[in-house]
């Protein structure tokens, strides 16, 4: 059976969701401190929420794109199956 279209928007926030956190911790407390780079944490929260929008589309875009096409491709090779 085929995901939905909400399903694979669910997923897409669930990924990106738990992404985001390790973003702006390990960036926050490790990554910038490390390298010397001194950024406040509203700015680390504008440069992870844009990404993170980029990463909602970009995954959803895909999901669906390789939905429609797999499922077209197993319909014309396999008549029976489907995913």
């Amino acid at each position: 059976m085929a995901q939905s279209k909400r399903a694979s928007a669910l997923e897409a926030l669930a990924n990106t969701s738990s992404a985001i956190v390790l973003s702006l911790i390990s960036y926050q407390f490790i990554i910038g401190p490390l390298l010397g780079f001194a950024v406040s944490m509203v700015d680390n929260l504008y440069f992870t929420g844009y990404f993170t929008v980029l990463s909602l589309a970009r995954g959803y875009v895909w999901r669906r794109w390789f939905t429609t096409r797999l499922n077209a491709w197993l319909d014309r090779t396999l008549p029976d199956a489907s995913v």
